[in-house]
């Protein structure tokens, strides 16, 4: 069995294995969920979205990864060592293998190479901005993003490095890694330069010849810099997006949850087989990653700190039981004080019975 961690709202990206031929080979697990566990059947346990964890949840799948290593069960992305989008930018761009860098917006320094763009360095939509060409604007748009109530803190400025591949047409890469193989992947096409889900129509049935000579290229054309750059993001299993700038491939991200889609319907025939290719070598991949255990696993140990925040459910239920102890208290206060009104009324009672007494048989 093969099982993804991934946070609650990462899940969704693996909805469609989820649904595939290999189903019954899988299991998507949420953290919350997990870290609570004690016990934890033998399998091949991938840890996903680790830039999406709260700090004390990465420290606790950190662990849990450790327990589940120690155990015998195969595990891929170690919590403790997979750098997140910045800190991987700044690696490629120091080991040479990126000609781009980036910054954090807290703390401009270095001369920056323009254009830039301003993005959120924990999540994988759009950028905040488009392209910027002077340090006024910069700051300005820095300004306005975090009035919007973005804190400044999770801002990045990037330099951009792409170029088309030929007039209006841009082009982005991207391959998983799997274990110990390099998986290609679906190439994104896009007539600007933000090249994010792509735009339909816009290739030409020769674009995607050339993507299906790539899949099927021995070995693939980018393995060698692939293979490179995973091992200097300590990651086992993600999807690396990049393209090429005067020549040399540059990576702009690599995503530990990827959405992973079965084959859609396409103008040309030849995207459709690439996409029937890509997604049947993924399912393929994903079994062999599968590694049978005959040892049970023993249970894991539990936090001594929280490791999360609340669950949405919990907090619900402590705000109900803060208004019901309020409530109950204040039902007790006003029964006492009803008591102590009764018991002085009744004492009235009883003294104006007595003297009425007292009136009646003449005594003073």
């Amino acid at each position: 069995m093969v099982y993804f961690l991934t946070t609650q709202t990462g899940a969704f990206t693996l909805g469609e294995v989820r649904r595939s031929r290999i189903r019954r080979q899988m299991r998507i697990l949420d953290y919350d969920s997990a870290l609570q566990k004690r016990h934890f059947a033998p399998g091949t346990y991938i840890f996903t979205d680790i830039d999406r964890l709260h700090y004390r949840q990465r420290e606790e799948a950190a662990r849990l990864y450790l327990h589940l290593r120690n155990e015998g069960c195969p595990v891929l992305n170690d919590p403790a060592l997979v750098q997140t989008r910045y800190p991987l930018l700044r690696t490629l761009h120091q080991a040479g293998i990126n000609q781009f860098s980036a910054q954090r917006a807290s703390e401009l320094a270095e001369p920056l190479r323009f254009p830039v763009f301003i993005r959120n360095c924990h999540e994988h939509g759009r950028p905040f901005s488009d392209l910027l060409h002077s340090l006024g604007e910069v700051h300005a748009e820095i300004a306005r993003i975090v009035q919007s109530g973005c804190p400044r803190e999770h801002l990045i400025v990037v330099e951009y490095a792409a170029e088309p591949v030929r007039p209006g047409l841009f082009l982005k890469y991207s391959a998983f890694r799997m274990g110990g193989q390099i998986l290609p992947h679906t190439t994104v096409h896009e007539g600007r330069w933000l090249v994010k889900w792509g735009t339909m129509g816009i290739g030409v049935e020769e674009d995607y010849l050339q993507e299906q000579r790539m899949l099927l290229a021995q070995p693939y054309a980018f393995r060698e810099i692939l293979e490179k750059v995973f091992r200097l993001a300590d990651i086992e299993y993600g999807r690396a997006d990049f393209s090429l700038y005067q020549g040399q491939p540059q990576i702009y991200e690599i995503n530990t949850n990827p959405h992973v889609t079965a084959p859609r319907p396409h103008p040309f025939p030849t995207r459709e087989r690439n996409q029937d290719l890509i997604w049947h070598a993924y399912l393929d991949a994903v079994l062999a990653m599968d590694t049978p255990s005959l040892h049970a696993v023993a249970s894991f140990p539990a936090a001594k700190k929280p490791w999360s925040p609340p669950h949405p459910l919990q907090e619900k239920a402590s705000k109900i039981l803060v208004k019901l102890q309020f409530w109950n208290h204040s039902a007790c206060h006003w029964a006492v004080t009803r008591m102590k009104q009764h018991q002085k009324a009744l004492q009235k009672y009883r003294a104006k019975k007595a003297r009425d007494r007292q009136r009646r048989s003449g005594q003073p």
